[in-house]
């Protein structure tokens, strides 16, 4: 499958200038280096060539495993065969794939050996991986050379890495484990979304109403991807035995078994998913089925539902919103994550905000949070009441879904505070989780 990732957020500034004539500075070339990402395959790629090129050089005769003996030998430019002797003379790393002769050149190569009765299984992984690094070349710049600067360029940055800023490493390492997760997952998605509303429910004062929408925009899969849901539900063992409560579609269908309504269309692509929701004691888990889904493409579901909870956990004094979390269950180039409360609700609570290692459950108890609490925490900002506040640049429509949610259920946007924690490359497998402390006590997990 050819690579369809596109490239990483810009969190890098150090561009690294050619030495060469610098009296002008509008002519200076600029190098970027590799991201992380392209690194990564670079050198999976120097592996997978050098294996599979020493196994073409090993089937030939002891008097052609040298430049000049493997020219005669194949019928192939003495150049283009030291260029392999001397690849393979070197470790596979990236450097590498600078010293092996070109795309026509391991064609002509391979050919050679083909012609000569060589082994097909050895012919078929070689003209693959070949295809792979004509591929990753018109990716990276289109030429051998491009490819030998950027990576002198990655060489130069990791030198430089240590004048870095802790939150830049930190964003660098979160870089590396998305493409490190996109490989383990199959999956990949450019912007991962999670907005909640909450406000006093008009009728019952013991309750008060929620709305969550969950996006996966730009999603991408590998050749054998991990399934495909969408997670709700509650992270109380009190609340999930006590609330009874059926999750919802935002026209308050129940949000089981076959259910269509749970898509917002207008910013899914199409063809729509199917979506089927299951879900039992406060949870609700819906599972995506993109049948026409093909590794060129790259989809956006956006699922919402609503759901209604007590105010207080039964028989206790403890409020029941305490926590909103979102949660990396495949791994994201950026994240939005969105919590609006109506004033009347806000009042009541200081919102804070942590990141969490996570498990099978969330039911740990806050005062052990500090043992699973990722450092470099994100930070909260303030949404103003303008619909245009809720803009991001990593997904330029979120403000229109924003306000979708808003009409769809009829609550006034003017009444509600709205906070973001948004996040490039958000750390897989954890979770994002704002906490609501209500004003008069503390933490407790300090």
């Amino acid at each position: 499958m050819p690579n369809r990732f596109p490239d990483r957020l810009e969190l890098q500034s150090h561009e690294l200038v050619m030495a060469g004539v610098t009296e002008n500075p509008l002519r200076v070339h600029r190098i970027t280096p590799l991201t992380a990402e392209q690194a990564s395959r670079a050198e999976q790629l120097a592996r997978r060539l050098h294996s599979v090129l020493k196994s073409v050089v090993d089937a030939l005769p002891d008097h052609a495993r040298g430049a000049s003996g493997m020219s005669r030998h194949l019928s192939v430019v003495r150049n283009t065969c030291q260029r392999v002797v001397t690849a393979l003379a070197s470790p596979p790393s990236p450097d590498v794939l600078t010293k092996l002769p070109g795309v026509r050149g391991l064609e002509l190569f391979t050919d050679g050996f083909g012609k000569l009765g060589g082994d097909e299984a050895t012919l078929a992984a070689t003209s693959a991986a070949i295809r792979q690094f004509e591929e990753f070349l018109k990716e990276v710049g289109g030429s051998q050379s491009k490819l030998a600067e950027r990576i002198e360029a990655t060489v130069r940055g990791e030198r430089d890495s240590a004048s870095l800023t802790p939150n830049h490493e930190a964003a660098l390492a979160r870089e590396q484990l998305f493409a490190a997760a996109a490989k383990v997952m199959g999956r990949q998605s450019n912007v991962k979304i999670s907005i909640y509303m909450f406000r006093p429910h008009p009728t019952d004062s013991t309750q008060f109403e929620r709305v969550l929408a969950h996006g996966e925009i730009g999603q991408l899969i590998g050749p054998n991807p991990m399934p495909f849901a969408f997670r709700a539900g509650d992270t109380r063992h009190e609340e999930k035995r006590a609330s009874g409560k059926v999750f919802a579609s935002l026209d308050e269908v129940p949000a089981h078994g076959y259910t269509p309504n749970a898509i917002l269309k207008e910013f899914c692509s199409d063809p729509l998913p199917l979506v089927t929701s299951r879900g039992s004691e406060g949870q609700l888990v819906q599972i995506i089925d993109h049948k026409a889904l093909s590794y060129d493409d790259a989809i956006d579901v956006v699922i919402a539902n609503r759901s209604i909870h007590p105010v207080k956990i039964p028989d206790t004094d403890k409020m029941s919103l305490d926590e909103a979390w979102t949660l990396l269950f495949y791994p994201a180039r950026h994240l939005i994550f969105d919590v609006y409360l109506h004033r009347d609700m806000e009042r009541l609570f200081r919102p804070t905000i942590d990141t969490q290692l996570w498990g099978p459950n969330l039911d740990t108890h806050p005062a052990d949070r500090w043992l699973t609490r990722f450092p470099n925490g994100p930070r909260l900002q303030l949404l103003g009441c303008n619909f245009n506040d809720a803009h991001s640049d990593a997904y330029p429509r979120h403000a229109e879904l924003t306000q979708h949610l808003f009409d769809r259920v009829g609550w006034r946007h003017s009444e509600f505070m709205g906070f973001r924690c948004e996040v490039p490359y958000p750390i897989w497998r954890s979770g994002y989780c704002v906490r609501f402390e209500p004003v008069e006590t503390t933490s407790t997990d300090e």
